[in-house]
């Protein structure tokens, strides 16, 4: 099992990392053969400006940031680089903006150089989610709202359908057609603003959140049994689109664990 030997032993910030170090007592790259974080690339950059050095770690291929959850549930490869990377951008922000000896910049170090690439990769990421959700720094709290909203679309997309079923859609053309705006009959009323929108506006919503049901039921059942809760119109109210969108999932985070009945 390959461990990073920078993020093992990790150097106070005042002095120069173990493989700075290193590099400075062994000027011959070909020599180095510790292959650091890409966080710690980067540092080496700005503190050597060394061009061999440079090229013999882009021909190791290690200028790119390590997958830090490469085989988190839900989750693509490609989804993986891109929060590998935005994990390292907002520890080079909270650099920038004085907050790297906080807490929450140590733990959230800790997190991206101490993880093995595939092992409790789904773990891991509740781990940043709980560390992000609702902290007092500003770079936390946007890696925050934009991992849980690619956490959202992925969870959801992978569980749940993106139509409803012809009964479902069926009973929004009788509501339509029901509220009808008696001056015009391409309009209806949204029951949600009180207004008058085009029939083609006019959208499905759950009184119970998918984000609900999927964090109580959906995660330790079977896909048959969600999609069938999905086009239940027992569970459908209308409105317009721009009502549904602001409604969101009422604040409900979607879990990444699931249960022992879970099939996909």
């Amino acid at each position: 099992m390959y461990h990073d030997p920078i993020s093992k032993q990790q150097a106070p910030s005042s002095s120069p990392s173990i493989l700075t170090r290193a590099i400075q007592r062994q000027p011959d790259p070909a020599k180095i053969t510790a292959i650091p974080s890409s966080r710690h690339i980067l540092q080496l950059s700005a503190q050597l400006g060394n061009q061999q050095v440079g090229k013999w770690l882009a021909k190791q291929g290690t200028l790119q940031a390590k997958p830090v959850i490469q085989r988190a549930r839900f989750l693509s490869e490609g989804n993986a680089n891109s929060i590998s990377e935005r994990i390292l951008h907002t520890l080079s922000l909270m650099e920038e903006d004085g907050d790297a000896d906080s807490q929450q910049y140590e733990q959230l170090e800790e997190i991206y150089n101490n993880f093995d690439a595939g092992s409790l990769a789904t773990e891991t990421i509740e781990e940043i989610r709980a560390l992000t959700h609702g902290s007092m720094f500003d770079r936390l709290d946007d890696l925050d709202t934009w991992m849980e909203s690619l956490i959202t679309g992925n969870v959801r997309s992978s569980n749940y359908p993106s139509s409803y079923s012809t009964a479902a859609q069926q009973a929004l053309t009788t509501y339509k057609n029901n509220h009808q705006n008696p001056m015009d009959a391409s309009e209806c009323l949204c029951p949600n603003c009180n207004t008058y929108v085009a029939k083609t506006d006019m959208t499905i919503d759950h009184v119970i959140p998918v984000a609900t049901h999927w964090n109580t039921i959906g995660r330790n059942t079977d896909r048959a049994t969600r999609h069938t809760w999905y086009s239940d119109v027992n569970n459908h109210e209308y409105c317009c689109r721009s009502c549904n969108s602001s409604m969101g999932s009422g604040g409900v985070r979607y879990s990444m664990s699931v249960g022992p009945n879970y099939r996909g």
